[in-house]
Protein backbone atom coordinates (compact mmCIF):
# COMPACT_ATOMS: atom_id res chain seq x y z
CA UNK A 1 0.00 0.00 0.00
CA UNK A 2 1.29 3.63 -0.85
CA UNK A 3 2.43 5.67 2.07
CA UNK A 4 0.09 8.30 1.45
CA UNK A 5 -3.18 5.75 1.08
CA UNK A 6 -2.03 4.31 4.69
CA UNK A 7 -1.83 7.84 5.77
CA UNK A 8 -5.29 8.69 4.92
CA UNK A 9 -3.49 12.12 3.17
CA UNK A 10 -6.53 12.60 0.89
CA UNK A 11 -8.71 13.40 4.39
CA UNK A 12 -6.72 15.97 5.79
CA UNK A 13 -5.08 18.06 2.43
CA UNK A 14 -9.54 18.45 2.01
CA UNK A 15 -8.57 21.48 3.68
CA UNK A 16 -5.54 22.36 1.95
CA UNK A 17 -7.16 25.18 -0.54
CA UNK A 18 -4.95 26.74 -2.88
CA UNK A 19 -6.60 29.67 -4.79
CA UNK A 20 -4.82 30.86 -7.45
CA UNK A 21 -4.14 29.18 -11.37
CA UNK A 22 -0.54 28.70 -10.41
CA UNK A 23 -1.03 27.86 -6.82
CA UNK A 24 -3.64 25.15 -7.76
CA UNK A 25 -0.95 23.78 -10.49
CA UNK A 26 2.09 24.12 -8.04
CA UNK A 27 -0.21 21.93 -5.19
CA UNK A 28 -0.22 19.26 -7.80
CA UNK A 29 3.49 18.65 -8.01
CA UNK A 30 3.83 19.57 -3.88
CA UNK A 31 5.69 16.16 -2.43
CA UNK A 32 6.78 14.80 0.65
CA UNK A 33 9.86 13.39 -1.32
CA UNK A 34 11.62 16.55 -3.06
CA UNK A 35 14.70 18.40 -2.04
CA UNK A 36 14.98 19.35 1.55
CA UNK A 37 15.55 22.53 0.87
CA UNK A 38 12.44 23.20 -1.01
CA UNK A 39 10.53 21.69 2.37
CA UNK A 40 12.17 23.93 4.59
CA UNK A 41 11.40 26.96 1.81
CA UNK A 42 7.41 26.05 2.01
CA UNK A 43 7.11 25.70 5.78
CA UNK A 44 8.82 28.74 6.22
CA UNK A 45 6.27 30.18 4.16
CA UNK A 46 3.22 28.73 5.35
CA UNK A 47 5.26 29.85 8.97
CA UNK A 48 4.52 33.36 7.81
CA UNK A 49 1.31 33.15 6.60
CA UNK A 50 0.02 31.38 9.57
CA UNK A 51 1.37 34.83 12.06
CA UNK A 52 -0.16 37.21 9.20
CA UNK A 53 -2.94 35.59 8.92
CA UNK A 54 -4.10 35.25 13.12
CA UNK A 55 -2.69 39.13 13.29
CA UNK A 56 -3.95 40.64 10.45
CA UNK A 57 -7.40 38.67 9.19
CA UNK A 58 -8.78 41.27 7.24
CA UNK A 59 -5.12 41.87 4.97
CA UNK A 60 -4.74 37.89 4.95
CA UNK A 61 -8.82 38.09 3.58
CA UNK A 62 -7.87 40.88 0.82
CA UNK A 63 -4.58 38.40 0.06
CA UNK A 64 -7.01 35.74 -0.82
CA UNK A 65 -9.50 37.31 -2.67
CA UNK A 66 -6.91 38.59 -5.19
CA UNK A 67 -5.09 35.18 -5.08
CA UNK A 68 -8.50 33.91 -6.33
CA UNK A 69 -8.86 36.00 -8.90
CA UNK A 70 -5.51 34.80 -10.35
CA UNK A 71 -5.63 32.78 -13.64
CA UNK A 72 -3.37 29.92 -14.76
CA UNK A 73 -1.00 31.48 -17.19
CA UNK A 74 -0.75 30.61 -20.95
CA UNK A 75 2.38 28.87 -22.59
CA UNK A 76 2.09 30.19 -25.93
CA UNK A 77 4.35 32.27 -28.17
CA UNK A 78 0.82 33.94 -29.71
CA UNK A 79 -0.96 36.72 -27.83
CA UNK A 80 -4.51 37.75 -28.66
CA UNK A 81 -6.86 39.59 -26.70
CA UNK A 82 -7.77 36.69 -24.13
CA UNK A 83 -3.99 35.90 -23.65
CA UNK A 84 -3.74 39.43 -22.85
CA UNK A 85 -6.58 39.73 -20.90
CA UNK A 86 -5.34 36.71 -18.60
CA UNK A 87 -1.63 38.39 -18.12
CA UNK A 88 -3.42 41.65 -17.32
CA UNK A 89 -5.55 40.14 -14.61
CA UNK A 90 -2.80 37.97 -13.44
CA UNK A 91 -0.33 41.35 -12.87
CA UNK A 92 -3.35 43.70 -11.51
CA UNK A 93 -3.86 41.16 -8.73
CA UNK A 94 -0.25 39.91 -8.34
CA UNK A 95 0.22 44.10 -7.68
CA UNK A 96 -2.34 44.17 -5.06
CA UNK A 97 -1.04 41.28 -2.93
CA UNK A 98 2.08 43.10 -2.78
CA UNK A 99 0.72 46.17 -1.73
CA UNK A 100 -1.23 44.16 1.17
CA UNK A 101 2.23 42.45 2.36
CA UNK A 102 4.89 43.99 4.73
CA UNK A 103 8.81 43.54 3.40
CA UNK A 104 9.29 40.79 5.95
CA UNK A 105 6.52 38.59 4.19
CA UNK A 106 7.71 39.66 0.32
CA UNK A 107 11.22 38.68 1.46
CA UNK A 108 9.82 35.16 2.72
CA UNK A 109 7.67 34.87 -0.43
CA UNK A 110 10.50 35.86 -3.01
CA UNK A 111 7.54 38.14 -4.00
CA UNK A 112 8.46 41.75 -5.47
CA UNK A 113 6.78 43.67 -8.36
CA UNK A 114 8.54 44.96 -11.03
CA UNK A 115 6.90 45.07 -13.80
CA UNK A 116 4.70 47.83 -13.49
CA UNK A 117 6.10 49.63 -17.19
CA UNK A 118 4.56 46.01 -18.63
CA UNK A 119 1.16 46.84 -17.00
CA UNK A 120 0.91 50.23 -17.87
CA UNK A 121 1.36 49.56 -21.58
CA UNK A 122 -1.28 46.60 -21.56
CA UNK A 123 -3.34 49.13 -19.28
CA UNK A 124 -3.89 52.00 -21.48
CA UNK A 125 -7.84 50.65 -21.90
CA UNK A 126 -8.46 50.80 -18.42
CA UNK A 127 -7.01 49.96 -14.83
CA UNK A 128 -9.54 47.24 -14.22
CA UNK A 129 -8.76 43.40 -14.66
CA UNK A 130 -10.66 43.16 -17.73
CA UNK A 131 -8.69 44.33 -21.23
CA UNK A 132 -10.00 45.39 -24.98
CA UNK A 133 -8.62 47.26 -27.56
CA UNK A 134 -8.96 50.96 -26.82
CA UNK A 135 -8.58 53.87 -28.84
CA UNK A 136 -5.74 55.13 -26.47
CA UNK A 137 -3.59 52.53 -27.82
CA UNK A 138 -3.22 54.48 -31.49
CA UNK A 139 -3.97 57.40 -32.83
CA UNK A 140 -4.59 55.77 -36.07
CA UNK A 141 -7.66 53.03 -34.41
CA UNK A 142 -9.16 56.46 -32.85
CA UNK A 143 -9.31 57.82 -36.20
CA UNK A 144 -10.83 55.02 -38.17
CA UNK A 145 -13.14 54.09 -35.50
CA UNK A 146 -14.64 57.68 -35.36
CA UNK A 147 -14.86 57.24 -39.55
CA UNK A 148 -16.41 53.61 -38.73
CA UNK A 149 -18.93 55.48 -36.49
CA UNK A 150 -19.77 58.34 -39.09
CA UNK A 151 -20.56 55.55 -41.73
CA UNK A 152 -22.84 53.34 -39.61
CA UNK A 153 -25.04 56.66 -39.02
CA UNK A 154 -25.00 57.21 -42.42
CA UNK A 155 -25.98 53.50 -43.41
CA UNK A 156 -28.29 53.76 -40.84
CA UNK A 157 -30.02 56.93 -42.10
CA UNK A 158 -29.63 55.88 -45.89
CA UNK A 159 -31.09 52.32 -44.95
CA UNK A 160 -34.19 53.55 -43.19
CA UNK A 161 -35.00 55.97 -46.35
CA UNK A 162 -34.41 52.90 -48.64
CA UNK A 163 -36.67 50.56 -46.50
CA UNK A 164 -39.50 52.81 -46.35
CA UNK A 165 -39.46 53.40 -49.99
CA UNK A 166 -40.03 49.29 -50.22
CA UNK A 167 -42.65 49.08 -47.99
CA UNK A 168 -44.76 51.92 -49.45
CA UNK A 169 -44.39 50.53 -52.62
CA UNK A 170 -44.95 46.50 -51.63
CA UNK A 171 -45.64 46.56 -48.07
CA UNK A 172 -42.64 44.45 -47.24
CA UNK A 173 -40.95 45.37 -44.20
CA UNK A 174 -36.86 44.66 -44.36
CA UNK A 175 -35.96 46.55 -40.59
CA UNK A 176 -33.39 44.94 -39.62
CA UNK A 177 -33.06 41.54 -42.04
CA UNK A 178 -30.68 41.15 -45.04
CA UNK A 179 -33.89 39.20 -46.96
CA UNK A 180 -37.41 38.15 -46.73
CA UNK A 181 -39.21 34.42 -47.63
CA UNK A 182 -42.47 35.06 -48.91
CA UNK A 183 -45.45 32.81 -50.29
CA UNK A 184 -45.38 32.62 -53.98
CA UNK A 185 -48.92 34.77 -54.17
CA UNK A 186 -47.12 37.91 -52.35
CA UNK A 187 -44.01 37.36 -55.25
CA UNK A 188 -44.19 40.17 -57.96
CA UNK A 189 -41.21 40.78 -60.62
CA UNK A 190 -38.07 42.14 -59.61
CA UNK A 191 -37.31 45.85 -60.15
CA UNK A 192 -35.24 48.67 -59.20
CA UNK A 193 -35.54 48.08 -55.15
CA UNK A 194 -36.06 44.43 -55.10
CA UNK A 195 -34.93 41.16 -56.44
CA UNK A 196 -37.30 37.73 -56.25
CA UNK A 197 -35.74 34.18 -56.38
CA UNK A 198 -37.13 30.92 -55.82
CA UNK A 199 -36.54 29.72 -52.76
CA UNK A 200 -38.66 26.41 -52.99
CA UNK A 201 -41.85 24.93 -54.46
CA UNK A 202 -43.86 27.38 -52.41
CA UNK A 203 -41.87 30.64 -52.05
CA UNK A 204 -39.49 33.02 -52.97
CA UNK A 205 -36.75 34.86 -51.30
CA UNK A 206 -37.29 39.01 -51.56
CA UNK A 207 -33.49 40.66 -51.65
CA UNK A 208 -33.50 44.39 -51.21
CA UNK A 209 -31.32 46.05 -53.93
CA UNK A 210 -29.18 48.36 -52.90
CA UNK A 211 -28.38 52.26 -54.18
CA UNK A 212 -25.34 53.49 -55.58
CA UNK A 213 -24.68 55.86 -53.07
CA UNK A 214 -25.73 52.83 -49.66
CA UNK A 215 -24.03 50.52 -51.75
CA UNK A 216 -20.41 52.87 -51.56
CA UNK A 217 -21.66 54.00 -48.38
CA UNK A 218 -21.31 49.77 -47.35
CA UNK A 219 -18.28 49.62 -48.83
CA UNK A 220 -15.95 52.19 -47.24
CA UNK A 221 -17.45 50.79 -43.99
CA UNK A 222 -16.11 47.39 -44.55
CA UNK A 223 -13.12 49.06 -45.85
CA UNK A 224 -12.68 50.27 -42.36
CA UNK A 225 -13.54 48.31 -40.65
CA UNK A 226 -10.73 46.04 -42.08
CA UNK A 227 -8.08 48.73 -41.62
CA UNK A 228 -9.42 48.37 -37.76
CA UNK A 229 -8.50 44.78 -37.72
CA UNK A 230 -4.87 45.79 -38.96
CA UNK A 231 -4.29 47.91 -36.41
CA UNK A 232 -5.53 45.87 -33.63
CA UNK A 233 -3.41 43.36 -34.56
CA UNK A 234 -0.18 45.39 -34.47
CA UNK A 235 -1.18 46.42 -31.16
CA UNK A 236 -1.37 43.16 -29.93
CA UNK A 237 1.70 41.90 -31.75
CA UNK A 238 3.35 44.97 -30.23
CA UNK A 239 2.12 44.13 -26.86
CA UNK A 240 2.70 40.12 -27.16
CA UNK A 241 6.46 41.61 -27.72
CA UNK A 242 6.09 43.84 -24.70
CA UNK A 243 5.06 40.26 -22.53
CA UNK A 244 8.23 37.97 -24.21
CA UNK A 245 10.51 40.73 -23.10
CA UNK A 246 9.37 40.16 -19.64
CA UNK A 247 8.89 36.34 -19.90
CA UNK A 248 11.49 35.71 -17.16
CA UNK A 249 10.31 38.24 -14.87
CA UNK A 250 6.49 37.21 -15.22
CA UNK A 251 7.39 33.15 -14.61
CA UNK A 252 9.43 34.38 -11.43
CA UNK A 253 6.61 36.25 -9.99
CA UNK A 254 4.58 33.42 -11.14
CA UNK A 255 6.26 30.90 -9.09
CA UNK A 256 6.40 33.26 -6.02
CA UNK A 257 2.28 34.32 -6.30
CA UNK A 258 1.96 29.86 -5.78
CA UNK A 259 4.35 29.92 -3.25
CA UNK A 260 1.99 32.81 -1.44
CA UNK A 261 -0.81 30.56 -2.46
CA UNK A 262 0.34 27.44 -1.04
CA UNK A 263 1.42 29.49 2.51
CA UNK A 264 -2.19 30.54 2.80
CA UNK A 265 -3.65 27.55 2.38
CA UNK A 266 -1.19 26.11 4.36
CA UNK A 267 -1.99 28.11 7.34
CA UNK A 268 -5.92 28.14 6.33
CA UNK A 269 -5.91 24.59 6.90
CA UNK A 270 -3.35 24.63 10.01
CA UNK A 271 -5.97 27.46 11.86
CA UNK A 272 -8.96 25.02 10.93
CA UNK A 273 -7.57 21.87 11.88
CA UNK A 274 -5.73 23.07 14.82
CA UNK A 275 -1.93 22.38 13.25
CA UNK A 276 1.40 23.18 14.16
CA UNK A 277 4.44 23.92 13.01
CA UNK A 278 7.07 20.84 12.67
CA UNK A 279 10.94 20.98 13.37
CA UNK A 280 12.53 18.73 10.73
CA UNK A 281 16.35 17.72 11.09
CA UNK A 282 16.03 16.29 14.79
CA UNK A 283 18.22 12.72 14.96
CA UNK A 284 15.20 11.33 16.79
CA UNK A 285 11.29 11.60 15.86
CA UNK A 286 9.16 12.95 19.09
CA UNK A 287 5.57 14.13 19.36
CA UNK A 288 3.25 15.64 21.68
CA UNK A 289 0.05 15.33 21.83
CA UNK A 290 -0.06 14.41 18.26
CA UNK A 291 -3.48 13.12 16.53
CA UNK A 292 -5.01 11.33 13.39
CA UNK A 293 -7.53 13.90 12.21
CA UNK A 294 -10.22 11.85 10.64
CA UNK A 295 -9.90 8.94 13.62
CA UNK A 296 -10.13 12.35 16.04
CA UNK A 297 -13.14 14.05 14.14
CA UNK A 298 -15.15 10.84 13.91
CA UNK A 299 -14.35 10.12 17.25
CA UNK A 300 -15.42 13.82 18.82
CA UNK A 301 -18.77 13.84 16.40
CA UNK A 302 -19.75 10.47 18.46
CA UNK A 303 -18.63 12.35 21.63
CA UNK A 304 -16.05 9.71 22.43
CA UNK A 305 -12.61 10.61 23.90
CA UNK A 306 -9.55 11.39 21.80
CA UNK A 307 -5.80 10.00 23.43
CA UNK A 308 -3.16 12.59 21.71
CA UNK A 309 0.39 10.70 21.50
CA UNK A 310 2.75 11.90 22.92
CA UNK A 311 6.18 9.95 23.15
CA UNK A 312 10.16 10.21 22.28
CA UNK A 313 11.76 7.35 20.29
CA UNK A 314 14.81 7.09 21.33
CA UNK A 315 15.79 4.24 18.99
CA UNK A 316 15.46 3.76 15.24
CA UNK A 317 13.76 0.54 15.06
CA UNK A 318 10.49 0.62 16.87
CA UNK A 319 8.25 -2.53 17.52
CA UNK A 320 4.73 -1.80 18.97
CA UNK A 321 3.08 -4.45 20.54
CA UNK A 322 -1.06 -4.43 21.88
CA UNK A 323 -3.99 -6.52 21.37
CA UNK A 324 -6.53 -5.78 17.94
CA UNK A 325 -8.78 -2.47 18.56
CA UNK A 326 -5.13 -1.15 21.04
CA UNK A 327 -4.74 1.43 18.82
CA UNK A 328 -1.47 0.91 17.26
CA UNK A 329 -2.24 1.28 13.54
CA UNK A 330 -3.22 4.69 14.65
CA UNK A 331 -0.01 5.08 16.34
CA UNK A 332 1.75 4.35 12.59
CA UNK A 333 -0.92 6.36 10.40
CA UNK A 334 -0.32 9.68 12.91
CA UNK A 335 2.95 9.09 12.81
CA UNK A 336 3.19 8.63 8.83
CA UNK A 337 0.64 11.62 8.25
CA UNK A 338 3.06 14.06 10.63
CA UNK A 339 6.51 13.01 8.60
CA UNK A 340 4.39 12.93 5.16
CA UNK A 341 2.75 16.55 5.90
CA UNK A 342 6.20 18.03 7.40
CA UNK A 343 8.47 17.39 4.44
CA UNK A 344 5.48 18.47 2.01
CA UNK A 345 6.67 21.59 3.81
CA UNK A 346 2.83 22.10 5.77
CA UNK A 347 2.23 22.38 9.80
CA UNK A 348 1.37 18.59 11.09
CA UNK A 349 -1.45 17.32 13.71
CA UNK A 350 0.95 17.80 16.93
CA UNK A 351 1.38 20.47 19.26
CA UNK A 352 5.37 19.46 18.68
CA UNK A 353 6.87 17.33 16.54
CA UNK A 354 10.52 16.51 15.76
CA UNK A 355 11.88 14.75 13.11
CA UNK A 356 14.85 13.86 10.88
CA UNK A 357 14.26 14.36 7.12
CA UNK A 358 14.11 11.30 5.02
CA UNK A 359 14.92 10.42 1.40
CA UNK A 360 12.25 7.80 1.12
CA UNK A 361 9.24 6.47 2.94
CA UNK A 362 7.35 2.99 2.64
CA UNK A 363 4.67 1.70 3.81
CA UNK A 364 4.69 -2.62 4.10
CA UNK A 365 1.21 -3.63 4.26
CA UNK A 366 -1.35 -5.09 1.69
CA UNK A 367 -1.31 -4.38 -1.74
CA UNK A 368 -3.74 -6.51 -3.81
CA UNK A 369 -1.75 -7.87 -7.19
CA UNK A 370 -3.10 -10.64 -9.26
CA UNK A 371 -1.83 -13.83 -8.47
CA UNK A 372 -0.28 -13.31 -5.33
CA UNK A 373 -1.98 -14.39 -2.01
CA UNK A 374 -1.60 -11.40 1.06
CA UNK A 375 1.47 -12.50 2.03
CA UNK A 376 3.19 -13.05 -1.49
CA UNK A 377 2.13 -9.08 -1.89
CA UNK A 378 3.77 -8.57 1.34
CA UNK A 379 7.14 -9.98 0.22
CA UNK A 380 6.90 -8.54 -3.32
CA UNK A 381 6.15 -5.10 -1.56
CA UNK A 382 9.10 -5.74 0.44
CA UNK A 383 11.46 -6.68 -2.26
CA UNK A 384 10.38 -3.49 -4.27
CA UNK A 385 11.26 -1.38 -1.16
CA UNK A 386 14.41 -2.25 -0.89
CA UNK A 387 15.13 -1.90 -4.18
CA UNK A 388 13.64 1.58 -4.45
CA UNK A 389 14.98 3.11 -1.06
CA UNK A 390 17.56 5.91 -0.91
CA UNK A 391 18.97 6.65 2.65
CA UNK A 392 17.90 7.81 4.91
CA UNK A 393 14.76 6.67 5.05
CA UNK A 394 11.61 5.89 7.19
CA UNK A 395 9.43 2.24 6.54
CA UNK A 396 5.90 1.53 8.70
CA UNK A 397 4.27 -2.08 8.63
CA UNK A 398 1.56 -3.07 10.39
CA UNK A 399 1.15 -6.62 11.13
CA UNK A 400 3.39 -8.01 8.71
CA UNK A 401 3.38 -11.46 7.61
CA UNK A 402 0.40 -11.75 9.75
CA UNK A 403 -0.94 -14.18 7.13
CA UNK A 404 1.38 -16.85 7.56
CA UNK A 405 2.23 -18.85 10.76
CA UNK A 406 3.35 -17.32 13.59
CA UNK A 407 7.05 -18.86 14.09
CA UNK A 408 7.95 -17.90 10.83
CA UNK A 409 6.20 -14.57 10.88
CA UNK A 410 8.43 -14.24 14.21
CA UNK A 411 11.44 -14.79 11.92
CA UNK A 412 10.74 -12.89 9.45
CA UNK A 413 9.93 -9.82 11.68
CA UNK A 414 13.25 -10.47 13.58
CA UNK A 415 15.25 -10.30 10.74
CA UNK A 416 13.86 -7.26 9.03
CA UNK A 417 15.04 -5.39 12.32
CA UNK A 418 18.17 -6.99 12.34
CA UNK A 419 18.59 -5.98 8.72
CA UNK A 420 17.22 -2.43 9.12
CA UNK A 421 19.41 -1.99 12.22
CA UNK A 422 22.32 -2.09 10.22
CA UNK A 423 21.33 0.88 7.77
CA UNK A 424 20.36 4.22 7.93
CA UNK A 425 16.71 3.62 8.53
CA UNK A 426 13.75 3.98 10.72
CA UNK A 427 11.52 1.15 11.29
CA UNK A 428 7.89 1.10 13.14
CA UNK A 429 6.52 -2.06 12.95
CA UNK A 430 3.22 -2.94 14.56
CA UNK A 431 2.44 -6.59 15.78
CA UNK A 432 0.59 -8.68 17.96
CA UNK A 433 3.06 -11.43 17.93
CA UNK A 434 4.83 -12.58 20.95
CA UNK A 435 8.12 -14.58 21.26
CA UNK A 436 10.31 -11.76 19.50
CA UNK A 437 13.80 -12.28 21.08
CA UNK A 438 14.61 -10.01 23.27
CA UNK A 439 17.73 -9.23 22.49
CA UNK A 440 16.62 -7.93 18.81
CA UNK A 441 18.22 -4.36 18.47
CA UNK A 442 14.69 -2.28 18.90
CA UNK A 443 12.77 -0.64 21.42
CA UNK A 444 9.91 -2.46 22.82
CA UNK A 445 6.76 -0.53 23.08
CA UNK A 446 3.21 -0.76 24.28
CA UNK A 447 -0.45 0.63 24.03
CA UNK A 448 -1.28 0.22 27.61
CA UNK A 449 -4.15 -1.59 26.95
CA UNK A 450 -7.86 -2.28 28.09
CA UNK A 451 -8.17 -1.48 31.74
CA UNK A 452 -10.63 -3.89 33.43
CA UNK A 453 -10.62 -2.53 36.43
CA UNK A 454 -12.45 0.07 35.57
CA UNK A 455 -15.36 -1.77 33.47
CA UNK A 456 -17.67 -4.65 35.09
CA UNK A 457 -19.78 -6.55 32.78
CA UNK A 458 -22.00 -7.21 34.25
CA UNK A 459 -25.45 -8.38 33.09
CA UNK A 460 -26.97 -4.42 33.12
CA UNK A 461 -24.53 -3.81 29.62
CA UNK A 462 -25.74 -7.25 27.80
CA UNK A 463 -28.48 -5.46 26.10
CA UNK A 464 -25.98 -3.11 24.42
CA UNK A 465 -26.08 -2.50 20.88
CA UNK A 466 -22.54 -3.38 18.91
CA UNK A 467 -21.89 0.46 18.93
CA UNK A 468 -22.39 1.10 22.05
CA UNK A 469 -20.46 -2.19 23.25
CA UNK A 470 -17.56 -0.23 20.77
CA UNK A 471 -18.14 2.87 22.57
CA UNK A 472 -17.62 1.07 26.29
CA UNK A 473 -14.52 -0.56 24.98
CA UNK A 474 -13.11 2.90 24.02
CA UNK A 475 -14.09 4.17 27.19
CA UNK A 476 -11.83 1.53 29.09
CA UNK A 477 -8.89 1.34 26.06
CA UNK A 478 -6.24 3.15 27.06
CA UNK A 479 -4.02 4.21 24.16
CA UNK A 480 -1.31 5.61 25.74
CA UNK A 481 2.00 4.38 24.07
CA UNK A 482 4.64 3.02 26.87
CA UNK A 483 8.28 1.27 26.58
CA UNK A 484 7.94 -2.45 27.56
CA UNK A 485 10.60 -2.95 30.16
CA UNK A 486 9.97 -6.85 29.56
CA UNK A 487 7.33 -9.45 27.76
CA UNK A 488 4.15 -8.03 28.40
CA UNK A 489 1.13 -10.85 28.47
CA UNK A 490 -2.03 -9.50 28.48
CA UNK A 491 -5.75 -10.69 27.96
CA UNK A 492 -7.13 -7.59 25.90
CA UNK A 493 -8.54 -9.66 23.53
CA UNK A 494 -10.10 -12.26 25.74
CA UNK A 495 -12.35 -8.91 27.34
CA UNK A 496 -13.06 -7.18 24.16
CA UNK A 497 -14.29 -10.63 22.93
CA UNK A 498 -16.31 -10.46 26.01
CA UNK A 499 -17.88 -7.18 25.65
CA UNK A 500 -18.93 -7.88 22.23
CA UNK A 501 -20.59 -10.56 23.43
CA UNK A 502 -18.70 -13.67 22.66
CA UNK A 503 -20.27 -17.45 24.49
CA UNK A 504 -18.42 -17.39 27.66
CA UNK A 505 -17.69 -21.07 27.49
CA UNK A 506 -15.73 -20.41 24.76
CA UNK A 507 -14.05 -17.19 26.35
CA UNK A 508 -13.58 -19.88 29.45
CA UNK A 509 -11.67 -22.37 26.78
CA UNK A 510 -9.66 -19.79 25.67
CA UNK A 511 -8.57 -18.30 29.33
CA UNK A 512 -7.44 -21.94 30.29
CA UNK A 513 -5.59 -22.31 27.39
CA UNK A 514 -3.85 -19.18 28.22
CA UNK A 515 -2.98 -20.10 31.83
CA UNK A 516 -1.56 -23.60 30.74
CA UNK A 517 0.87 -21.86 28.64
CA UNK A 518 1.85 -19.17 30.74
CA UNK A 519 2.70 -21.87 33.35
CA UNK A 520 4.83 -23.67 30.99
CA UNK A 521 6.92 -20.59 29.77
Amino acid sequence: MNILLFAELEKTMAYFKPLSGPGKKAAENLSYLCEKERSLTVLKSVKTAFEFSRKKKISADKIKYHLKRIPLLPQTEIFGQTEIFLIKRFLNNSKAICASLTEKEKKVFSLSFDLQELLDKISADSSSDEFFISDDYSPALAEVRRKIKDLEQKEKKAKKEFYSKIYARYGLDFSGKDFLVIDSDSAVKSGDLIYFEPHDNFSFLAKPIFTQELTEIIFEKEKNLKKEKEIETEILQKLGEHIKENRHKIERLCDSIALTDLAFAGADMALTLGLKEPKLGNKRIECKEAFFPPLKNRLEADKIRYTPLTFKFDENINIIKGSNMGGKTVVLKTLALCQVLAQMGLFVPAREYKAPFFSSIFFLGDKEQSGLSSFGCEINDLIEVLKEKKEPYLIFSDEFAKTTDSFQACALLSSLIRFFSKEKAYFFAATHLSGLPKELPAAFLSMRGFDSSKYSADKNKSYLKISERLKEINKHMDYTLIKLSEEKRTQDALAVAQILGLDGKILEFAKEYLDSHNKKN
